[in-house]
This record gives C-alpha cells, sequence and structure tokens, in this order.
C-alpha cells in the first residue's frame, strides 16, 4: 500500500518540485503562481482547487449571461474573506430555480425570480464554497483551505502551477488509493464484526428461554395472545422497542407515544419473519442477528453489522 501511494505521489511531485529549476513551466516564470507544494496535503488540495476551478469555468460556460469576474470577486468575498452573499438558502433557491428554468421550453420565466447572469453567478459561488468545505473534509491527506483557495484562483488567473489535466490525473489516482484502502479497512472491519457477532449470538442462545428459526432468528414469548396470526403480506399495529447489544436505545415507539403501523413485507426480514410467529395479543423479545437486520450497511444510529433486540407487542393485523 505504501508503495502504491508512492507512485501516485512522484506523478504529481516530481513536476513540482523540477518547476524550482524550471524544467516544467505552463507559464512565462513572470506569471508563475508563488505557491510552494511542500508535502501530499497541499498537493492535493492545490489540485482539487484547480480541477473545480476548471469545473466552474466550464458551468459558466453553459450558463446564459454569467459573469466570471463576479463570479470570482463573490468566491473571494466568501471564501477568502469571509463575507456574507446571501441570506438563508436563497443561493440554492436562485440555483434551483434557474436549473427548472432551462427545463423549461422557450422563454419561460419563474414569477418573482431574477434570472439574470449576475445573481446566478453569484449564487454559483457560494455553492461551490460549501461543496468544497464538504469535499475536503473527506480527506485522508487532511484539508487546507488555504491551498484549495489558491489551485482555484490560480486556475482562473492562469497560473497554476500545474496544468487540469495534470491535476485531474493526480486526484483521480489519489481518490482511486483512497477508495482502495477505505474497501479494505470495510472488509477487515466486516470481518471483525462478523467474528464478534458470531460470539454474541453464541452466547445469546446459551439463554434456554429463547427459540431459534432455521434462518438464524431467535425469539422469547413474553406473552403469548390468543388472536390471529399476520401474514407477511398483512399490516400490523404494533408498539416496540429496538436496542442494540448493549442496551443502547435506537428506535422506540413507546418514546414516541403511539404504536407504529407497517406491512411486513416492507421491514427487516427478521421483523417479517418474527412476527408471523406471533398472535394479536404477544409480546416476543427478538434477537436480530445482520443477516436478518440491516447486513452491512449502517441505518441511522445503528452501526453497520449490529445484533438488534426488539421488544415487540403485536396490537392488531390492519384489515
Amino acid at each position: 500500500m505504501r508503495k502504491n501511494k508512492k507512485s501516485v505521489m512522484r506523478k504529481f511531485f516530481y513536476p513540482i518540485l523540477t518547476l524550482s529549476l524550471g524544467a516544467v513551466l505552463m507559464q512565462s516564470c513572470n506569471n508563475k503562481s508563488s505557491v510552494v507544494l511542500n508535502n501530499e496535503a497541499d498537493s492535493i488540495n492545490y489540485a482539487y482547487g484547480v480541477c473545480m476551478g476548471y469545473t466552474c469555468q466550464m458551468d459558466l460556460g453553459k450558463m446564459k449571461g454569467s459573469n466570471e469576474d463576479l463570479f470570482i470577486e463573490t468566491f473571494e468575498k466568501i471564501a477568502v474573506k469571509n463575507e456574507k452573499v446571501f441570506e438563508g438558502n436563497q443561493a440554492n433557491e436562485i440555483l434551483q430555480n434557474y436549473i427548472m428554468s432551462m427545463q423549461l421550453k422557450g422563454d419561460s420565466v419563474v414569477e418573482g425570480v431574477d434570472f439574470c447572469g449576475d445573481s446566478v453567478s453569484m449564487a454559483l459561488a457560494v455553492f461551490i464554497t460549501d461543496l468544497a468545505k464538504t469535499d475536503l473534509e473527506m480527506l485522508s491527506c487532511g484539508s487546507n483551505e488555504d491551498m484549495y483557495i489558491a489551485g482555484f484562483m490560480d486556475y482562473f488567473a492562469r497560473k497554476e502551477v500545474v496544468s487540469f489535466e495534470v491535476a485531474d490525473n493526480y486526484l483521480t489516482e489519489y481518490l482511486a488509493e483512497m477508495r482502495k484502502i477505505e474497501n479494505q479497512k470495510s472488509a477487515e472491519n466486516a470481518k471483525e464484526a462478523e467474528k464478534q457477532n458470531k460470539t454474541i449470538m453464541e452466547q445469546l442462545k446459551k439463554d434456554k428461554n429463547l427459540k431459534e428459526t432455521g434462518s438464524g432468528l431467535l425469539y422469547r414469548e413474553i406473552k403469548v395472545g390468543k388472536g390471529p396470526k399476520p401474514a407477511a403480506t398483512d399490516k400490523v399495529r404494533v408498539h416496540y422497542e429496538g436496542t442494540l447489544v448493549d442496551g443502547t436505545v435506537f428506535d422506540s415507539s413507546y418514546d414516541r407515544g403511539e404504536p407504529a403501523e407497517f406491512p411486513l413485507n416492507m421491514v427487516i426480514a427478521g421483523w417479517t419473519e418474527g412476527l408471523q410467529l406471533m398472535p394479536v395479543g404477544s409480546t416476543f423479545e427478538l434477537v436480530i442477528p445482520p443477516n436478518l437486520g440491516y447486513g452491512s450497511r449502517p441505518a441511522g444510529t445503528i452501526p453497520a453489522n449490529s445484533v438488534l433486540i426488539f421488544k415487540v407487542e403485536l396490537l392488531d393485523i390492519i384489515k
């Protein structure tokens, strides 16, 4: 893994390092940026800024009546000077309505919205700034907003230290490497979680009051009602509380103060199977392994690969 990262770094850093020797220059020396890229984080953030600049310029070119100078001026106000340009979600509303108007035939315009190029150009600058903050926070090398801004501004000033093509190739390879590492970590975490869940389920199976179905679902009959049992296609009314094995409550109809209603074929497999075992009026405890719950994907506050424990009261079958 380390070797792969170095090979990626080499493609970007070597051209940068030779800039100081005059070996790789896209512009004349008088027009070259003064930015110095000292490490991986600098290079990634700067490359992201160059790529974002290229993308924005392409978008502006497609927008009728766009104003690139005003776009840059607005970007500087927001990103560099931390000045406020629009109130609330005004920028997003302008862009959404602009896109809607472009989808309409003819010259139709949404009433009450200013679609002049200036407002759209300014709104795009706000949108891009917010988007970049989110993207940069996800970089494993660490975010450097100053370097991102430098790359962005250098691109529009035509004095970027690396071309868009070089920056794009480097960023693409870096993100691919990042995904590879993340996938490897996810696989390792899933393997460890599987091992832990197997131990948890084996411990729970020692409880003689818990019964096991062929699928691996465990259930305890706290109270057995005398009503009919629902089919998988029935809609039911229930009260329930869901917890993790450590006792953390992640969902509860009791806390909301009203029962829940849903079709049994629209919930996790453990619920679909478990509630079909319950006559109306019953209260069961269901212990649901990950393969019958949410599996390897997280769900709200429920971590991936979680064993779920539910106390369920089946109140009625809704016809």
